[in-house]
């Protein structure tokens, strides 16, 4: 006799290939969520590690920034220093400068002129004074010429106003003081 199978052997295998297809699927969603788990995890640290640097980045750059503040402040000390010594420097080159002024006008000043003001202003120097005649005081001004410590002598005015009284030409000069070369001097 023929053997005949009467059991349900399809929805077996259909039972068996949905509960296979079940584990298949719950396996890789479980290899999927490990997967979302695990770059979840990487990317947390990457970001944990960046942010560390990122701290540690933004501490030296304060370091630095105080580093920069500190030299900036340092360069402002050393200017003042310098203009500090450069006006000492001037004052110490300028002050023979006086003396030598004051001896080249005498030297300069002819017999029957005299000074009756002396004023200066950095270089500038402006002189008042009496002479006996105009010449004088063009012999006064070809002197000043003459000086290495003096020049460009302009005259400003000449009058004879006070000749009355005291027979003198009364003069403004103004002249620039100079500094002469050391291979000058």
């Amino acid at each position: 006799m023929a053997r005949i199978n009467l059991l349900p052997w399809r929805e077996e295998r259909r039972k068996q290939q949905e509960k296979l297809f079940g584990i298949v699927v719950g396996i890789a969603v479980g290899l999927v969520g490990l997967g979302v788990l695990a770059a979840h995890l990487i990317i947390n640290d990457q970001i944990n590690f960046q942010n560390q640097r990122n701290q540690l980045l933004k501490n030296e750059i304060a370091v630095l920034d105080k580093r920069i503040e500190e030299i900036k402040n340092i360069e402002q000390e050393k200017a003042q220093l310098l203009a500090r010594m450069k006006v000492i420097q001037d004052l110490q080159q300028s002050r023979p400068q006086i003396v030598h002024l004051m001896d080249k006008l005498i030297t300069a000043l002819p017999e029957g002129t005299y000074l009756t003001a002396l004023s200066q202003s950095n270089d500038k120097v402006s002189l008042d004074g009496k002479a006996q005649s105009n010449a004088r005081v063009s012999a006064f001004m070809r002197g000043v010429e003459r000086s290495q410590w003096m020049q460009n002598p302009a005259l400003a005015e000449i009058v004879d106003k006070d000749r009355s009284q005291s027979g003198l030409f009364v003069f403004k000069m103004k002249l620039q003081q100079a500094s002469p070369k050391a291979e000058e001097k």
